[in-house]
């Protein structure tokens, strides 16, 4: 399964130059992280991917798709579910998550807030491990406007902590 999702995750980020509606970068300490999204078929269905390089360990990746879209009477609130197909070593997990992710517009800069959680127990996890989560909080300031900086927080974790970390970040909207 694990070669399977690398395949997939390397055609995706192939594409996503050409077709990609997001795709954010972050850096830390020993990490280096990836995320993209594009839009597949009508909206507001999206594929995406995203990984995490470990300089002194276990890389993980994933692949996925999200259906996100406004909270009924906060329009600049999107929600999001998604489901991920993710891989580290001889670890594989189908995760279901939920997402948010808040823009302020009325800033002297605008000002992103964004979170995301998902979780598989031991029916949806394979390998060596009995479960996954990953929980993920960001904020950022748009500088220009298609991109943004912004810092985040990862909190990843198999059967025990895997990689919790800050980082600082670059994004792209297209």
């Amino acid at each position: 399964m694990g070669k399977i999702l690398k395949k997939i995750a390397f055609s995706l980020l192939l594409f996503l130059p050409l077709w990609g509606d997001t795709l954010r970068v972050g850096l830390s300490s020993g990490t280096a992280s990836l995320y993209g999204e594009f839009q597949i078929g009508l909206k507001p269905i999206f594929a995406r991917i995203h990984g995490l390089y470990v300089k002194d360990g276990d890389n993980w990746g994933g692949v996925g798709f999200m259906t996100q879209g406004p909270f009924i009477g906060y329009p600049n609130l999107n929600v999001s579910l998604f489901v991920d197909g993710v891989h580290s070593q001889n670890r594989n997990a189908l995760p279901i998550g939920v997402g948010f992710n808040y823009w302020i517009p009325y800033a002297f800069l605008p000002l992103s807030l964004r979170g995301e959680f998902e979780y598989a127990n031991n029916l949806l996890t394979f390998g060596d491990a009995d479960r996954f989560s990953r929980g993920v909080i960001e904020i950022g300031v748009q500088i220009i406007e298609n991109g943004e900086l912004f810092l985040g927080y990862r909190n990843l974790r198999w059967d025990s902590p895997f990689k919790s970390n800050w980082y600082l970040g670059v994004g792209f909207m297209w």
